[in-house]
């Protein structure tokens, strides 16, 4: 059994093998944590870790043999409505993670436990080169909300957008692109 500092500052204890970097922490709708976290040795090799919150005790794990990514900036890196957790699919470059490298959307499905991709931001909106961090769905709406730029900042201002997704169907669809209303989006929190 590997012991592990969540985010929380407590520990939690899993059988997963490795070293690993925590991805991501969301709590579903029975109030356990979800975690999702990669082994550092092999960056093919993650892992989505069902936590029970009062015990800190691993209910459940499943490996999935692709790549999870890291959270980005302060935000907890992946978002959970119903019975899918979504984050994006980063690439590895030179053991940096890179969210401009892909606008892969993935979801992992908690019903069949597979990791799957759900769409790409770059294909729906060709014009969006970077995605400025982590999305988050309002469980409520159904909506996931991914900031995407025309680049990085480094040579000068970029259009920003504001992608929204409708989740409620069986992939989710691009429902509203707002351009030129946001500025270098790096959080979104919902209430």
């Amino acid at each position: 059994m590997k012991r592990n500092t969540t985010a929380l500052g407590r520990e939690v204890t899993f059988s997963a093998p490795g070293e690993y970097v925590p991805g991501g922490i969301v709590a579903d709708a029975d109030g356990n944590f979800w975690l999702s976290v990669f082994w550092t040795r092999r960056p093919k090799v993650g892992y989505f870790i069902k936590v029970d919150p009062k015990e800190m005790k691993e209910l459940e794990s499943v490996t999935v043999n692709e790549f999870i990514s890291p959270g980005y900036d302060p935000t907890h890196g992946i978002s959970i409505d119903g019975d899918y957790i979504y984050l994006m699919g980063v690439q590895s470059l030179n053991t940096e993670f890179y969210y401009e490298r892909s606008g892969v959307i993935r979801r992992f499905n908690l019903k069949t436990k597979r990791l799957e991709k759900a769409g790409d931001v770059f294909k729906d909106v060709p014009e969006v080169q970077f995605i400025g961090c982590n999305p988050i769905v309002d469980s409520r709406t159904h909506l996931l909300y991914i900031p995407g730029q025309t680049g990085n900042g480094k040579n000068g201002p970029d259009d920003n957008y504001l992608l929204i997704y409708d989740c409620s169907g069986a992939k989710p669809v691009l429902k509203e692109k707002i351009q030129g209303k946001t500025s270098n989006i790096r959080y979104i929190f919902i209430n």
